[in-house]
């Protein structure tokens, strides 16, 4: 079984305690929203926010009985958030770089480096008609 009690918090960044204005912007931790300039959909106005997030870990990752290895991660997120005030979540389009530097050390004789970027797009479809 896996637990996706926290999925919804990878969906959805934290929120600014008061709503912003076009052209505001909020900063909480590694986390920045931007209230971009409203969006207007077949005759819909929609928020439009930017979203921010850069993370940076450096640990040790024990594997099994070998060796632990050292690694220094980063995390970068950009995306954009489109929100309408009576349905909800519109869309969200994000781009995440994650990127890992494992160094020459011990058993380890050549460094390693890895980026991965990943692109997700989440649209909410219309609704159906019910037959």
């Amino acid at each position: 079984m896996a637990d996706l009690s926290t999925a919804p918090d990878d969906l959805f960044p934290p929120l600014p305690p008061v709503p912003l204005q076009p052209g505001a912007f909020w900063r909480a931790g590694d986390v920045t929203i931007a209230r971009l300039a409203d969006t207007t959909v077949g005759g819909r106005t929609l928020l439009h926010f930017a979203v921010e997030q850069r993370r940076r870990a450096g640990e040790t990752i024990p594997r099994g009985d070998t060796v632990p290895v050292a690694l220094t991660q980063t995390m970068t997120e950009q995306g954009t958030v489109l929100w309408d005030r009576q349905t909800g979540l519109v869309a969200r389009q994000r781009e995440i770089l994650v990127e890992t530097s494992i160094p020459a050390a011990g058993r380890i004789r050549a460094p390693v480096r890895s980026r991965i970027v990943q692109h997700v797009t989440l649209t909410r479809l219309p609704p159906r008609a019910c037959s």
